[in-house]
């Protein structure tokens, strides 16, 4: 089935709008500009004496002058709405993509946790049973050295950082959450 696009969302649709009324008023101060010279010299009966021709010109060039200021004036409010919609259009699509990134990658770990790689072993969570301190002929088996708690603050922790400990107490959502969310819903966790 095709699909079909509104023509009122699509961003190209008040640009080019804009383009074609600029250009349909600009051929309409050349056609007045036209028909006004023509009128003009149809009337004169030539040689014409009296009339100042250098007046004339001056005057014909103001209007000219006037039209170009009014059409620069347009092109850059053209411009300016264009700018402020691609802003609007980037960070759009860049919340988007950085939401999806964060769901994906959520994801992604939630099944990296739930099925282990053949040859990588699944870390095994500790229980009452195993509350023992490691030994330190386990820690030279399993290539690990002794690991001092993290005294920093959250502030002074990564995003990442953040989302990693987040992901140890099992908090929902944290792959969306920004700096400030998931130092609040962590300290929320440790209440």
């Amino acid at each position: 089935m095709p699909t079909t696009t509104l023509r009122s969302n699509d961003p190209q649709h008040p640009i080019l709008s804009a383009v074609r009324e600029s250009q349909a008023a600009l051929l309409d101060v050349v056609r007045s500009w036209t028909d006004i010279t023509e009128q003009l010299t149809r009337r004169l009966p030539l040689p014409v004496a009296g009339i100042d021709v250098a007046g004339a010109v001056d005057r014909t060039f103001d209007l000219a002058e006037q039209t170009l200021a009014a059409q620069r004036q347009f092109a850059l409010t053209l411009v300016g709405a264009v700018d402020r919609q691609v802003d609007t259009i980037v960070e759009t699509v860049e919340s988007s993509a950085h939401q999806s990134l964060g769901r994906v990658e959520e994801r992604l770990r939630e099944v990296e946790d739930n099925h282990p790689q053949p040859g990588r072993k699944r870390p095994e969570q500790p229980t009452a049973d195993k509350a023992e301190a490691p030994t330190d002929e386990t820690r030279r088996q399993n290539g690990t050295q002794d690991t001092q708690p993290d005294r920093r603050s959250f502030e002074e922790r990564s995003v990442e950082e953040l989302r990693d400990r987040a992901r140890e107490l099992e908090i929902d959502g944290r792959a969306s959450m920004s700096k400030d969310e998931l130092i609040a819903a962590l300290r929320q966790h440790a209440k």
